[in-house]
């Protein structure tokens, strides 16, 4: 006869809210860990803040929420490491200055900004990475800073200041996931980032390794091959692909439309498991 004890956790921040993490740990494949949305104009209206903070120093003895100390407490539980996966925001808040002349991190506010450039949210100041390159570029005047201690990035221009992750934040928060044992990273969400910047930021600081075998080889494939022509169908390509120790292949090949016939055309190709993709894709993911 055995028994058992089930093992609860309280979040700190959340205190109603229990989570059995025994039946978490051996039921889920892993857990997101929203590392995001401490602050926006919603929630504290009257000052900026590093809404997505992977650290936070103590303030007046209290600990803002961070990124870290979520993740330290679930690791504190039974949760194993490797069922954790950590959140990125594709995205940023803006707030509406006081002070034109006080743009630091917790400056005081006046609610979420507006602005005729970029849509922000009317409801939480909200607005993807790609509209804040867009306001950037916009403000060639405006001031643009990183911030180590809090490990974000915050740019600000007359009345305004937006808190959001840059390259720097994103890969930082990456190598910081990799360093800690982590299954990975999601990113909320890729459509903010529509050139790959972020994406490309973070597969760099964590590469997507052990997918395959490094070789070459030559020969005849028949095989879909997704996006490439009009009619995307089934095709036989014939070439050389050369892969990596990733699984990722660049395939360069004749490929003829095996129903007509027609449409030969020479291409090059990125592959990941066998699945192909024409234009090669900027790689933008990572678990």
């Amino acid at each position: 006869m055995t028994s058992s004890k089930a093992v609860n956790y309280t979040s700190s921040t959340s205190p109603r809210v229990t989570y059995p993490i025994n039946q978490i740990a051996r039921k889920l494949d892993w857990i997101n860990v929203v590392a995001y949305d401490f602050y926006n104009p919603a929630l504290s209206g009257n000052r900026t803040g590093p809404f997505a903070a992977l650290h936070s120093p103590q303030i007046n003895a209290e600990t803002p929420p961070c990124g870290h100390n979520g993740v330290s407490a679930w690791l504190a539980t039974t949760m194993p490491a490797n069922k954790i996966v950590l959140g990125l925001p594709f995205y940023g808040t803006a707030w509406c200055l006081v002070n034109e002349n006080n743009r630091e991190i917790f400056a005081a506010a006046a609610g979420r900004a507006q602005s005729d450039k970029v849509y922000i949210n009317d409801l939480d100041g909200t607005l993807p990475y790609n509209q804040i390159k867009y306001f950037i570029e916009k403000h060639p005047g405006g001031r643009q800073d990183h911030s180590d201690k809090y490990v974000v990035d915050y740019f600000s221009a007359e009345n305004t200041w937006i808190g959001y992750n840059d390259i720097h934040s994103i890969r930082a928060k990456v190598e910081y996931a990799r360093g800690k044992g982590l299954l990975g990273y999601y990113a909320w969400h890729a459509g903010g980032d529509r050139d790959g910047t972020l994406s490309g930021a973070a597969f760099g600081a964590w590469p997507i390794t052990g997918l395959g075998q490094a070789g070459t080889s030559t020969g005849t494939d028949n095989g879909t091959e997704i996006g490439f022509g009009t009619d995307n169908v089934t095709k036989t390509s014939t070439g050389t692909a050369t892969s990596t120790a990733t699984g990722v292949s660049t395939v360069t090949s004749t490929v003829t439309n095996a129903i007509t016939g027609t449409n030969t055309n020479t291409n090059t190709f990125t592959c990941i498991n066998s699945t192909c993709l024409a234009p090669a894709p900027t790689l933008a993911s990572s678990l």
